[in-house]
């Protein structure tokens, strides 16, 4: 279980590294972290609060109405889209009107969206670390079903969570920066750019849980590379967007109503 445990460890580790790292580079933005992970909570929550009563119900009619291959399609766009709904669409409206957030400065939209990935590190990872300790040390309290889940990690795949939590924190930094910049800048567009492109990759998460398998180190890893392609983007996109950041506060001409008005 030696690979287990250091899965878990880069998990959590990934999460107080983001932490840490936004505290030394960014500045006092303890405050935007706390708020980024309270949003993913509040987010995570109504999406579950939503998907647990719907979503079997949307699989079987999807694969009813249209067959198994476009039903199944057809499901993988919809969960991406809740994805979409329930976090880009509360940070919007968080910091569209939540006076205090939509005047966060650079370093504290970026800090605002690590801190919405961090925390999300922490639960999986936390959500890992006890039934494994339960199931080493407790094995009597824990169910039959909880025990089967918790199997020996190939050393081949153990690296993967912790590569998964880097690029999705590095997704959330992104797009939730985007949302605030959208708000800033007046320019609505972002905001649905960041949608899409959150959507887009828990699309790729759903189709590999349900669809294209698991079950083997190669489709494992080939499901990360697709999430490194996401945080590579994300991170040009950081750098581009801290720019055009810059001219927006001194007046510059990415201070433009012509993306529409939020």
């Amino acid at each position: 279980m030696t690979a287990n445990f250091l899965s878990i460890a880069g998990m959590l580790l990934t999460a107080i590294g983001f932490i840490a790292w936004s505290r030394l580079q960014l500045g006092k933005v303890w405050l935007a972290l706390l708020i980024g992970g309270g949003l993913w909570i509040v987010a995570v929550a109504l999406k579950f609060a939503w998907a647990i009563p719907i979503n079997v119900h949307v699989y079987t009619g999807l694969r009813t109405a249209l067959g198994v291959s476009v039903g199944d399609a057809v499901f993988f766009l919809y969960v991406g889209l809740l994805t979409g709904v329930f976090e880009c669409g509360l940070l919007y409206l968080a910091v569209r009107f939540i006076p205090w957030l939509n005047r966060f400065d650079s370093n504290r939209a970026l800090a605002l969206g690590y801190g919405f990935g961090a925390i999300e590190a922490l639960v999986i990872g936390l959500a890992a670390l006890i039934p494994t300790l339960m199931v080493l040390y407790m094995p009597g309290t824990v169910s039959p079903t909880v025990a089967a889940n918790v199997k020996p990690l190939d050393w081949a795949i153990m690296p993967a969570a912790t590569v998964e939590r880097i690029g999705t924190i590095f997704v959330h930094g992104f797009t939730t920066y985007l949302i605030v910049y959208a708000v800033l800048a007046r320019q609505i567009r972002w905001f649905w750019v960041a949608f899409l492109f959150k959507s887009a990759i828990d699309v790729v998460a759903v189709w590999g849980q349900l669809s294209f398998g698991l079950g083997s180190a190669a489709h494992i890893w080939t499901l990360e590379a697709i999430v490194v392609a996401f945080a590579v983007v994300s991170v040009w996109g950081i750098v581009i967007f801290r720019r055009r950041w810059a001219e927006v506060e001194t007046g510059g001409t990415s201070s433009s109503h012509s993306g529409g008005i939020v």
